[in-house]
């Protein structure tokens, strides 16, 4: 379904539409005038993809992701390496340079921050800062293993990424 509607809250409106199942398609306009467009795979419905028009009218995929339904334990395709909480939605994304972010939304008293948090610790990640964002409701917190950062945004979704801030992850 295309939006006519490119503002934030239409385009915010489109992609929950998208990851409610509601639709497999949606095509949109940010308030710059980029083109962009959500697609579920037909032969695998929790699989997506973020393809952008390109300068030459072609469509290229930019970020591809799949949706983890809410389980009792974690599926074989959850990363191991990633915390898992039980009984709770996740969207896994990964960009064509390899950049990752996990989200999970509903987090309405901090306590999936706090979990989430805690995984990281025993899966061996030290907390290294925390901070506000500006004016947003989220708090940042950077995790480190090793040379690999991972950055971990709280407020009303919890969203976990490495490499720059993830443009679709934190949407929504």
């Amino acid at each position: 379904m295309a939006t006519e509607d490119d503002s934030r809250a239409g385009i915010q409106k489109a992609i929950q539409r998208f990851f409610s199942g509601e639709s497999a398609f949606e095509e949109l306009r940010d308030p710059s005038g980029t083109r962009f467009r959500l697609v579920r795979s037909e032969t695998l419905p929790d699989h997506h993809r973020l393809e952008i028009l390109a300068a030459d009218g072609s469509w290229r995929t930019i970020m591809q992701g799949m949706r983890f339904a809410p389980a009792a334990e974690r599926s074989p395709q959850y990363p191991d390496d990633l915390p898992f909480v039980v009984n709770h939605a996740s969207i896994l994304t990964r960009d064509v340079a390899g950049a990752m972010s996990m989200r999970w939304d509903g987090d309405t008293d901090g306590c999936l921050a706090q979990g989430v948090a805690t995984q990281l610790t025993a899966l061996g990640w030290e907390a290294s800062s925390e901070k506000a964002t500006g004016t947003t409701a989220f708090k940042t917190t950077e995790f480190v293993k090793g040379q690999r950062v991972l950055r971990m945004l709280s407020g009303p979704s919890v969203v976990l990424f490495d490499g720059a801030m993830p443009g679709m992850a934190g949407i929504g």
